[in-house]
């Protein structure tokens, strides 16, 4: 985990974002880039080979999963970059003056995409762009969501997110996606923000793969907004599917997460943190 809002280890600095680095037996692959603060510093402190990376996926278009792009691309000129076709539409967002727990009003409308993300900044000679819209394979038993069926009744984007800066019509952000990949003991599910819903995610990944089992559930889940119910029935779902490790971070919200952690225990819970390492049969 290269970006998080936490970060733990010696030099290694944290930023509200998210920005994952893969790596299989023959292959490097990088899930957002974060803000774009902290992804340089922590890349080199934990000797992440950059310019070897040879797949970027963007799982959403906001300046936290994408802000760190420019520098990668200034570093590599080789990955190929996988995203949804809406990611680089402008996007915006309702500022909210906050009390502890409580929102108040919402105030000036502000742009939460990326200034870059237009197409002419991802030109390379070697550089090929996927604009994803279903399941894709990018690379061998890594796949990527494309646009998640939502179905819940109870699940929503997690915030006030427009298509124009008056604030006039919602931004659904479908293009909203995360990965996924089997391992020996289920699937590995990891999320950027889970707007489409967490659970309208995970079932769409159950859907398309058949499987039953989710071994382990790692990323944002949205959930800073959402109220007592929302909560209730979020977790109760992820009990009923019998996941066996959670590690809810970045936009998931202090509550949200401290239930989960309650509900299954420390053994069972992953505190993520810039730093963290995990490795997957």
């Amino acid at each position: 985990m290269l970006v998080e809002n936490e970060a733990r280890g010696r030099g290694i600095i944290g930023e509200h974002g998210l920005s994952y680095f893969l790596k299989t037996k023959d292959h490097k692959i990088l899930f957002d880039c974060g803000q774009g603060m902290a992804l340089p510093n922590n890349v080199k402190k934990l000797n992440i080979p950059i310019e070897e990376v040879d797949h970027i996926i963007l799982s959403h278009g906001h300046y936290d999963h994408c802000g760190g792009l420019p520098y990668v691309l200034e570093n590599n000129s080789i990955a190929e970059i996988w995203m949804h076709p809406q990611a680089t539409q402008a996007k915006y967002s309702a500022g909210l003056k906050v009390k502890p727990g409580i929102i108040l009003t919402r105030d000036k409308i502000h742009q939460v995409s990326s200034d870059y993300m237009e197409a002419k900044q991802f030109t390379s000679p070697k550089r090929r762009i996927h604009l994803t819209e279903s399941p894709t394979e990018v690379v061998p038993g890594l796949w990527v969501t494309g646009k998640v069926e939502r179905k819940t009744d109870y699940e929503d984007t997690g915030g006030a997110f427009y298509l124009d800066p008056d604030g006039k019509k919602m931004d659904p952000i479908d293009d909203d996606m995360s990965i996924f990949f089997k391992s020996s003991k289920g699937l590995i599910i990891i999320l950027g923000c889970a707007h489409a819903g967490v659970i309208n995610t995970i079932n769409h990944i159950l859907k398309f793969t058949g499987e039953h089992k989710v071994h382990t559930l790692i990323g944002g889940m949205h959930l800073l907004l959402a109220d007592d119910s929302r909560i209730k029935k979020t977790i109760e779902e992820f009990q009923r599917m019998g996941i066996e490790y959670m590690g809810p971070c970045h936009c998931t919200g202090v509550k949200p997460v401290h239930e989960i952690h309650q509900a299954w225990g420390s053994e069972h819970f992953i505190h993520c943190h810039a730093g963290m390492k995990r490795v997957f049969d």
